[in-house]
């Protein structure tokens, strides 16, 4: 299997490379072992002993971003020298999804690498058994996420994903005027997964494109049901909308014409967009929404306050309504600081001429509070 390859013997403590080392190959331990260490405070710290069999230094054969640890022979350790340029080659044919996970699992492990050499609270006698746990964990965390990653191609068709609708609350009308569809995915394995289980994922292929319209389309058909229920009209549906769907001006149109085919007026469908996401994606967000905005769609800033909030940004974007996020919803009447988040969100919403959603209100004396302050939903 490995004929053809180079083989290294390295002595008792010589290393085989150094964290920050330039990085263009992996090795196979044939015979001996090796110390995997990472650096704390200029102070080594162990992070795991391979043997015979194992593979380290994979990264390299992926991506070229320095080595985030150190390798050091235990003894006499016979290696076998995998180099990029062999993989370079089967690494470009292979199937996208594929080579997007291996992307995906670098960039898990390098952010683990990162938080481990943050860790100023541990004591040198602990680094062991916790960094061990922690790269432990994240290795098991890369199994259920290639897990997902396979799952989510045909969890539609296998009809396991559904909509959840949470009541949005007029608190001057008071009355329900609308509803926000939540997805949930009903995961064969993993049980009932919320979005931020799986949203990711499904954002980092065109799944999130498959998904996006199955979830307008069932809640174009739920808002007529929900609007008969409540004997109300009209009633609203926020959905979510992603970047990689505002970036795709087909599933756009398609997106539009699911609203026509549903006879929905597009009035009555809120596209809930973050403002981290309009931020990153600046020029065609812009026009996207806008064009949406003018053929009647509402828009809504999501989770406002815990990105990059500004009154530019406000201006900038065709935006009708911000979500104040419930984290501040929360605390506002046990924090100061909460408090003064939310009613200047309020203030800035009015003074532009938009309308506020307060998430996550859970009792009388929140939404007496809001009420006092003019929040709308």
């Amino acid at each position: 299997m490995f004929e053809g390859l180079e083989r290294i013997t390295y002595q008792s403590g010589d290393q085989i490379f150094q964290e920050g080392d330039v990085s263009n190959c992996a090795y196979l331990i044939e015979g001996g072992g090796v110390e995997i260490s990472i650096q704390r405070e200029k102070q080594p710290f162990r992070v795991s002993i391979l043997t015979v069999g194992d593979l380290f230094g994979e990264m390299a054969l992926i991506d070229k971003q320095p080595r985030i640890a150190t390798a050091t022979a235990l003894d006499e350790t016979c290696l076998v020298r995998i180099s990029r340029d062999a993989l370079e080659d089967k690494l470009t044919k292979v199937d996208p999804i594929i080579e997007h996970l291996l992307r995906l699992i670098l960039r898990r492990f390098r952010k683990t690498h990162y938080r481990l050499t943050q860790k100023d609270y541990l004591l040198p006698e602990d680094a062991d058994q916790v960094t061990d746990v922690d790269f432990d964990r994240t290795q098991e965390n890369m199994i259920v996420h290639v897990r997902i990653a396979s799952d989510i191609i045909d969890a539609l068709s296998r009809n396991e994903f559904e909509l959840h609708y949470q009541p949005i609350y007029s608190i001057k009308d008071n009355r329900i005027v609308g509803f926000e569809a939540l997805s949930r995915w009903h995961h064969p394995v993993y049980g009932i997964m919320s979005p931020m289980q799986f949203i990711d994922i499904a954002e980092s292929s065109d799944q999130i494109l498959s998904i996006g319209l199955w979830v307008l389309e069932k809640a174009c058909a739920d808002l007529k049901t929900l609007s008969e229920e409540y004997e109300q009209s009209p009633l609203f549906v926020s959905v979510n909308i992603s970047a990689r769907q505002l970036a795709n001006a087909e599933h756009i149109a398609k997106f539009i014409g699911v609203v026509e085919q549903a006879g929905v007026d597009p009035a009555c469908i809120n596209l809930e967009v973050t403002e981290t996401m309009l931020i990153s994606e600046l020029d065609y967000a812009q026009q996207t929404l806008s064009s949406l905005q003018e053929q009647g769609f509402m828009i809504s800033l999501d989770d406002f306050g815990t990105g990059f909030s500004s009154l530019s940004h406000l201006q900038k974007f065709p935006v009708n309504m911000i979500k104040i996020d419930r984290s501040f919803v929360r605390q506002m009447l046990l924090d100061h600081d909460s408090m003064q988040i939310v009613k200047a969100s309020i203030g800035l919403a009015q003074a532009l001429d938009l309308e506020t959603v307060a998430e996550g209100v859970e009792n009388e004396d929140e939404l007496a509070r809001l009420a006092e302050l003019k929040c709308d939903y």
